[in-house]
């Protein structure tokens, strides 16, 4: 809604124009008003006023003064002038300190200030959604130089408002578009009682966000940041979007934002070291204890039946019980992906890649996890005649759907014993069998075919096309484009 005010030392003319139109039907609340420009300048450094409605000849100070000084103290309304004939020299010095429009008052009627309001509002929601514009990407490249201490001569300043400022790491997992996280991060503003917020890139796979919450309590501030992250995690995993945040202090003024964010940048192996969903204070990192000293690849040996989600926790914690910088975390990750495959092959150089162009040590397990499952998939043939016959059958029907009770059919045996002794064997069920050796197919029909990626997917028996590329970005960590371009990131 558009707010008001009517500046006019005759009662009869404010009286006349707040009930000459219907204000709610344009957007508008209730004009409020004022007889002087000294009380109507008063007024708006009080409160940011949209349009101003300003007759010119008035005691005190007149409409012209009163558009040069608000124009003087960086105000943001638009105005429109209202004046009789015979202030005609006026109005064109109004005009040059930057009014819209005059209106002559006997020349008023409903249809012409409506359609004067409603030009005013144009320009007014076009001029302000520019210094917006300006206004954020001011602050977002100045977080940026703080951050990463990149600014020349003078330190740059931050303009924030009042309340406690919070700033905040997010750790993105995801490559996604900036349009997602605006989106989550607008609905997060509107579902919690935050005010505002600044993010600003500093790094692949890190945004800094600055918070706004209007409360002096450093607990209650907390409590609110908390809500805001909560509703953001939600909103994001119903995009498939994963994140985890760190908090830093909570700032009471700009000074102390300006301070916080210049230290930031020292947490980044702490962030690096991060899980999706998880929101930790800066600066401290969990450590586990490693007694076993157990190298990577014995510890990759030894996973060899674990779940995925088991795998890359146990992974983790002991990347963090090393306490290894990032290049040799991932150099040791890459050597024990060689090891294990004995010898360079596409899959193992395809993995290597994606270790070397993770972000966060979370992406190297994931990358792991997805190398083990391979080498568990063709290492595991099965010995038992019932398991031969099931995995022979999913290797001819895989274009089909198969479901547990076909391949009991096929082995002669009940579903919950199939299940039971397939794991045994295979080290997995049989639908993650199934969904890795359509995987298989479905790359080598990206490498060897021109089809494209819908039709692959009907081809290796998934047509829900959502759920084929899910399965194939957490099987390779591309997507379908990507891997058929021959993208080594």
């Amino acid at each position: 809604m558009f707010s008001v005010l009517i500046v006019d030392d005759d009662k009869l003319i404010i009286d006349d124009l707040f009930f000459l139109i219907d204000w709610k039907a344009v957007e508008c609340v209730p004009p409020e008003s004022a007889r002087n420009g000294k009380e109507a300048l008063f007024k708006m450094q009080q409160k940011a006023y949209d349009i101003v409605i300003t007759d010119i000849s008035m005691p005190i100070m007149d409409g012209v003064e009163l558009i040069k000084q608000a124009k003087e103290q960086h105000l943001t309304a638009d105005f429109l002038v209202i004046s009789n004939y015979d202030d005609f020299t006026y109005v064109k010095e109004a005009m040059k300190y930057g009014a819209l429009e005059y209106i002559l008052k006997y020349e008023i009627t409903a249809d012409s200030f409506l359609s004067q309001i409603k030009y005013a509002q144009v320009v007014h929601k076009d001029r302000m959604n520019t210094r917006n514009t300006e206004s954020n990407n001011y602050l977002r490249n100045t977080i940026r130089q703080l951050y990463h201490h990149t600014f020349k001569g003078e330190e740059p300043t931050l303009e924030l408002g009042g309340g406690a400022w919070v700033p905040i790491v997010l750790v993105l997992y995801d490559e996604i578009h900036e349009g997602k996280l605006k989106t989550a991060l607008n609905d997060a503003l509107d579902a919690t009682e935050c005010i505002t917020y600044y993010c600003s890139e500093v790094g692949r796979g890190r945004e800094l966000l600055l918070l706004n919450v209007d409360t002096p309590s450093a607990l209650m501030a907390i409590t609110m940041v908390s809500e805001f992250l909560r509703t953001l995690f939600s909103l994001l995993e119903s995009e498939d979007v994963r994140v985890s945040a760190a908090i830093n202090q909570v700032c009471g003024t700009s000074k102390e934002a300006v301070q916080c964010i210049k230290t930031l940048v020292e947490e980044e192996s702490h962030y690096f070291m991060m899980a999706p969903g998880k929101v930790s204070v800066a600066g401290i990192t969990e450590q586990k204890s490693n007694p076993s000293n157990m190298s990577l690849t014995a510890l990759c040996q030894s996973l060899e039946k674990a779940s995925a989600e088991e795998v890359q926790k146990t992974l983790l914690q002991y990347f963090m019980a090393e306490g290894v910088g990032e290049d040799k975390l991932k150099a040791e990750s890459a050597a024990a992906v060689n090891e294990l495959s004995g010898g360079l092959s596409e899959d193992s150089e395809t993995i290597i890649a994606d270790i070397w162009h993770a972000w966060t040590a979370w992406q190297v397990c994931e990358a792991l996890t997805r190398f083990l499952k391979r080498e568990r998939a063709s290492n595991n043939v099965g010995t038992r005649r019932e398991i031969v016959k099931a995995v022979e059958y999913i290797k001819t029907h895989f274009s089909q759907p198969i479901s547990l009770a076909q391949l009991s059919e096929v082995a002669d045996l009940s579903t919950s014993y199939l299940s039971k002794i397939f794991k045994e064997e295979m080290g997995m069920n049989y639908t993650e069998y199934l969904n890795t050796y359509r995987m298989d197919m479905a790359k080598k029909l990206l490498k060897t075919t021109s089809l494209k990626a819908n039709e692959i997917a009907e081809k290796v028996g998934i047509p829900d096309y959502r759920y084929f590329s899910r399965l194939f970005k957490e099987e390779t960590g591309m997507t379908c484009l990507e891997y058929r371009r021959g993208d080594s990131r």
